[in-house]
């Protein structure tokens, strides 16, 4: 055991406005994220696992997507920092395609068939769409999590924006 969640907790104390510590017993990363999401107040979710970083303008540029294409998920790219590799969809998708109604179709293909990562801190989502099924909280998975909270996302959004821009590293 470490001293990861005295240091969480002395950050919500110092930023009680703007940091919140939440402490659970280990139930999987599933779980983790489902509680997260229950206890998000805010507008947007954007994930970010702990060994992970956003870029300086990550948040900034997510938002500025929100509000000009009027969005419920935007999906944006991993880049290279110093020892992370690059992950790119670009030659499955075209910066600010748009997909709604029908075009999620196309979305759920790429997904499932690994052409566009489904890895939830590769998307953004506003927190409204970001219900899932209660039952989900008992799921015990060790594979593909976020293969499945992505697929019930794309299903609550009305419009999604992929923005090719290296946001995550």
């Amino acid at each position: 055991r470490d001293a990861s969640g005295a240091i969480c907790d002395q950050y919500s104390n110092s930023y009680a406005n703007q940091i919140r510590t939440i402490h659970i017993q280990n139930g999987g990363p599933l779980r983790a994220r489902l509680i997260g999401i229950e206890e998000s107040v805010g507008e947007v979710l954007v994930f970010l696992d702990s060994d992970d970083c956003l870029r300086k303008d990550a948040l900034e540029k997510i938002s500025e997507c929100f509000c000009d294409k009027t969005c419920d998920m935007v999906l944006y790219n991993a880049d290279h920092c110093e020892k992370f590799s690059s992950i790119s969809v670009e030659q499955y998708l075209k910066d600010g395609q748009i997909f709604e109604k029908q075009s999620k179709a196309e979305l759920y293909k790429r997904i499932i068939c690994n052409d566009v990562p489904n890895a939830l801190w590769l998307k953004a989502i506003r927190t409204e769409c970001a219900s899932f099924p209660e039952y989900f909280m008992d799921f015990r998975m060790k594979h593909g999590e976020d293969l499945l909270l992505s697929t019930c996302f794309i299903t609550n959004c009305n419009k999604i924006v992929y923005l090719n821009e290296g946001l995550y590293h």
